[in-house]
This record gives C-alpha cells, structure tokens and sequence, in this order.
C-alpha cells in the first residue's frame, strides 16, 4: 500500500459499509434503517481470511431487494393522476442530512412524495418559456400531467433497469465496493476499470471532432460536466466549468436530454457520432445561475495552441491569459499547458504589456509538473516546493527550467475551485515574493495521487504485462508544502488582496469531503532568495476603499448571498403547484440577478485581441464569434475588473 496514510490510518468495516450505502442511495430511498443495520453489521476486512463472497452476495440480495420493492412503489404512486391542490411538502435532501426511512410504509411515502416533487417540476418545465406561466396555465393543458406522470414513471423505473442485467450489475456493484474502498481512505483515491482506462487514453488521440466536454451521471444534480478538453469548444467559450449541471442540451432537430432512460453515454455516444455541427448547452453553476451557451462541433488537434491570451486596456495596457487546467501531453511526453502560455506571453510582450493577469478561477488543477513549469516561467531558479508523506525524508523539487520568460508585475486570480496545481503555482509564487494573489480562498487539495495497475498476477509495477492488469487505482501518495513547510492542505490558498465569496455557501470545499486528510508535519530546510516584498498592505487598502464605495460589493452582493443562501439550502419543497411555480420563478430572478451583478458592468478596459489571433480570427467566422462573445463576457466581469485595477495599482506603485 502506498498511501499517504498507509502507516496513521486503519479503514475499518464501518468506513467500507458506510462508504457502500452512500454510493448505493445517497437520496435515501432504497434502504430502510434495518437494511442500514445489516450492511452495517457485516465484516470483511476486519476477517479479511473470511469469505468475501458473503460480503458481496449479502449487499447485492439487499440492493435487489430495495429495488423490486422501490419498482412496487412506482407502480403503486404513479398509477392515477396527482393532485398538486393539496398543502404538503417533503424534506428534499440527500447524504447525511436525511436519515433512512424506519419502515416500509414511511419509505412509501417519501418516495410518494418525491416522485410528486419530481413530476411537478417537469409540467413547469415542460414550457418553452416560463414568462406567462401561472397555476392556469397549467391547470388548461389537459394532458399535461399524464404526459408528465409517465414519463417520470418511465424514468423512474429505468433508474432501476440497469439492476437487471447479471452480468453488468455484478460489474458495477464489484466497481462500487472497490471505490467505497478507495474512497473511504481519502476524498480523491479511485478505483476505475480497464474500459474506462482505455476511453481516457482514445480521448488523447492527434485529431478528433468533438464538442469538447465529458459528462456524468450525479447522485446530487443529474448530469454534470464531469470533463472539459483543453483547446476543445467548451474550453475556448471560457464559460463552462467541470461540475455545472447539464439542464438541458439541444440540438437543431430536439433535446437530446428528453428521454427519461438516456444515460450519460448514451448522450456522449449521441452528441459525438451526430452529424449535427452546433448544440446548445443550457447550464446551472453552483451559486444558481443559469445560462445557454452555444457549441460548435471542431476538430481538436494536438498541436493546436489551446490557450488564447487578450489585452485590457485602461488606466494601464495589461495581458491577460485564462488557464481552464494543466492538462499535458501524458502519452507522448510532449509539451504542456506551461508551453502554450509561454507562447502567449511571447505574443502579449510583443504588444507592449505594463503587466500581467493568469486567471486560475475554476481550475481545478491537473498536472503538478505543468504547475512547476508554468510557476517556473517567472522565477529564474531555485527549490519550488516540499513534497513529503510525513514518513520518508521530504524532497524538495526545483524549477525545471532555468531563466525568466516574463519578469513584469503579475497578479493571480483564484476563486473557490481553483484547487491543487492551481494553488501549487500561487503558492510558488506567493513564496518568492513574484505575484500579488487575488480572489477568494481556494479549494484547499494540498495533496496529490499517482495511478498504478493491479491484478493478482502484478508482484513487480516496473514490469508489468497488459494481459495481468484486471484495473486501475489512483491513490493519494503526497502532500506538498511551500518553502517554509507549510500545507494549505483542507485550508486553502488566503488571496493578498481579498474579494467576494460567491460560491463558498453553495458548495463542498475539501474540509467539508468524507474521509478528508490532513497533511502531515513536515521539516525541510530551505535556502531559497525571495525578491523584495510586494506592497500588499497598500493594495489591499486601495481595493478594499474601491470595493467599499461600490454598491455592488457593499450591499448587492452581500444582498444575493443572503437571497441565494435561503432559496437553495432551504430542504423543503412545497408539493403545491402554485408554490412550485413560484420557485422556479425565483430561480430564474435569482440567476438573471447574479448574472446582471457579475458580468453586466460599465467597463473599466478595454478587452482586444493580440495580433497573431486578430489575423487568426479574421479568416475564421465561427470562432470570431465565440471570440467576440468571450471579450464582452471579460469586459463586463466584475471580479476581473477589480482585478485589473488591482495591477493597475501594482504597476503605478513600481514605475513611481
């Protein structure tokens, strides 16, 4: 075992069954509290001399019970109409925040009410514009709730379906318990199979259409975007982020998304063998808000910069580069994201920058030798980080590269998912003194993981044959420090110059994941020379007195905070149809006013293109358009906008 808690942590029974549970009905509506009981009472690695099989067969019996009793209660709650006149509500949550039902019968009635829950919205949403829609409206479509009824019946049951398949559900279930496993030791160690190895690696193929992004099916949201192709379509509109969920996606001819059955693959499968050039993805982020944005279907080479660079040009003439990931090239060793930023910056010089903007907001991280390159671009030479297991002496790894790209003022802005290799690069640059941090405190992944093949044949990881490797595990195996030997490990990334929290209430940061770790004490020595301080207390007055004169920051903000907080922490739902209808109206409201409050402002640059893209995009008309939509989307964001006036001040500080 080569975990980074191989020799401080012992994962016991109760870790593994509560870990199978939740995977198994994190909504709380297969298994009653007796069959939480007897799952919880079953031992297999306390006896790991006993036999297994009992363990698997005693969770699978379970499961397939729960499911022909939960396909009884769908039959039984959807076999006449519902009426939504009656005052009633359910407690709608999941995870540890529902316990399991005590009985049978209170069972039935959650899933009564759940299902009731579940077809309402769908008559809701099942018009294509909610302006105009009232109580009456409904009420006027005669067969509007039995078209709903079956369907949620149809969905509901199809849930279930993939149980009936021996073989594929023994399968899967195998792949659950060996996740619940791996997931019981840390948030971010997996077990995944050879299929899904293999899909991994096809994805790094030369030249391929594709719409650039990956789903997957939630247990919270339904379907997220689980993956974004660096340089795909989804990654140049600069607008979609890995956990939005899907609500719908449309094509010219339907909405892919109609069929109650349709599983994430299925959609990939559709979306990436139809000859359909254009879809539009309606999405919801964590905070709320909604928006559609439109996708062309492109061929992605791997020679293809995937990074795009722009200027703001105000107060001071500024580049500005946005890093979705750190994406590499693993199957061929080839150059990486740090390679194509560089490349940018080259571009952006040439332009006459004063300083320089990396966006890390929503980067959720990626390579950690991509994040050593890029940090590398702006540091001559020297140690870069610890990395350590609090077992083994730690090791201290170094700038890569020797030199200095770009030695100009530099800000980072980092958000709330700017997790792992994103926070690595901040703490690199933070401890040599290099760039001004802004934004808000970051994800807190301070730990990193390497994949190994396993099978009953491997005795040797240097020499393994193809034919003996049965799956996959990715385990945590480090954690990495900065140069004093500290870890923000479940903590995050503090910004030098602080600006809102608009995400915090609304999602998991790493403290708050089952299982979470803490880093381990470590102690290296290290000789290291910072550059002189930056004027951090001076910009953080300067912004804080512009932040405090704006009522966006001073009441608007805080005001939606607060708004959204209430509308979508609130655990009950009201099943009456006129209290449902005006739910999702104020959804709608609360995401067209979060809209308005980050990106729809005056504008304090000016957002253009460098020269090498002006040329590129003047013979290319589709992505002159998403290039377009891009520099309106910048201009207009606030975050960015104080950002830029944060650089403005750095830069005014050094020249005079």
């Amino acid at each position: 075992m080569f975990h980074l808690e191989r020799e401080r942590k012992v994962v016991t029974d109760s870790d593994l069954n509560s870990m199978v549970i939740d995977l198994l009905d994190y909504d709380r509506l297969l298994f009653t509290q007796a069959d939480v009981d007897a799952i919880m009472a079953l031992a297999m690695l306390d006896d790991i001399d006993g036999d297994a099989c009992e363990y698997y067969n005693t969770v699978r019996r379970k499961f397939l019970q729960a499911v022909e009793r939960s396909n009884g209660f769908i039959d039984k709650h959807m076999a006449e109409a519902l009426d939504f006149s009656v005052a009633e509500g359910l407690k709608y949550a999941s995870g540890d925040d529902m316990p399991f039902c005590p009985d049978h019968a209170e069972l039935s009635e959650r899933w009564r009410k759940n299902l009731k829950l579940t077809e309402g919205y769908h008559m809701i949403y099942s018009f294509d514009s909610l302006k105009g829609v009232d109580i009456e409206t409904i009420r006027s479509d005669a067969g509007l709730e039995e078209k709903s009824r079956n369907f949620i019946m149809q969905a509901a049951h199809c849930d279930m379906d993939w149980s009936k398949d021996d073989q594929a559900f023994d399968k899967l279930l195998t792949e659950l318990i060996l996740n619940a496993y791996t997931l019981s030791w840390d948030p971010h160690s997996s077990y995944f199979s050879i299929s899904d190895n293999v899909k991994f690696e096809q994805s790094l193929s030369e030249s391929y259409l594709s719409f650039g992004f990956v789903l997957t099916e939630s247990e919270k949201e339904g379907m997220e975007i689980a993956y974004i192709e660096p340089g795909g379509p989804a990654w140049k509109t600069n607008r979609i982020s890995e956990g939005d969920v899907v609500v719908e996606i449309l094509s010219k001819k339907k909405n892919i998304m109609e069929d109650p059955c349709i599983t994430a693959e299925e959609i990939m499968n559709e979306i990436s063998f139809s000859t359909e050039e254009e879809i539009s993805l309606k999405l919801r982020k964590k905070n709320g808000l909604t928006y559609l944005v439109d996708l062309w279907n492109e061929e992605i080479t791997s020679e293809e910069n995937l990074i795009r660079s722009y200027l703001l040009s105000g107060d001071s003439k500024v580049g500005y580069i946005s890093l979705p990931a750190f994406y590499t090239d693993f199957s061929n060793a080839g150059p990486g994201c740090a390679n194509d930023v560089a490349k940018e910056i080259l571009y952006l010089k040439r332009e006459g920058i004063q300083g320089l903007i990396i966006d890390l907001r929503n980067n959720g991280g990626g390579s950690m030798d991509e994040a050593l390159s890029l940090a590398g671009i702006f540091i001559d030479e020297g140690p870069m980080c610890i990395i350590g297991d609090g077992i083994d002496p730690p090791e201290i790894r170094k700038d890569p590269n020797r030199g200095v790209l770009y030695d100009g003022p530099l800000v980072v802005l980092i958000n709330e998912f700017s997790a792992s290799a994103s926070e690595l690069t901040a703490m690199i640059l933070r401890d040599y003194n290099r760039a001004v941090i802004v934004g808000s405190t970051s994800f807190g992944k301070g730990t990193g993981q390497f994949v190994i093949p396993i099978g009953p044949e491997i005795r040797d990881l240097s020499h393994v044959s193809e034919r003996d490797v049965e799956g996959y595990l990715k385990l945590t195996n480090f954690a990495f420090y900065n140069l004093n030997s500290e870890s923000h490990q479940a903590l995050g990334i503090k910004p030098d110059v602080p600006l809102p929290s608009i995400y915090r209430p609304f999602m998991d940061a790493e403290s708050d994941m089952a299982h979470v770790l803490s880093a381990p004490k470590v102690q290296k020595e290290v000789e290291f020379s910072a550059l002189a301080d930056l004027p951090i207390d001076l910009l953080r007055k300067k912004s804080g007195e512009r932040l405090g004169s704006q009522l966006v920051f001073t009441e608007e903000i805080p005001a939606m905070l607060k708004t959204s907080e209430s509308h979508y922490r609130d655990q009950w739902y009201s099943l009456k149809m006129e209290d449902m209808i005006h739910l999702t109206l104020a959804s709608y409201d609360i995401s067209d006013d979060w809209n308005r409050i980050l990106f729809e402002h005056e504008a304090v640059f000016k957002t253009t293109n460098h020269e090498t893209d002006r040329m590129l995009f003047e013979f290319d008309e589709v992505r002159a358009s998403v290039n377009e939509d891009i520099m309106e989307d910048l201009t207009g964001d606030i975050m960015l906008q104080e950002t830029f006036l944060v650089l403005s001040d750095l830069i005014h500080f050094i020249h005079h």
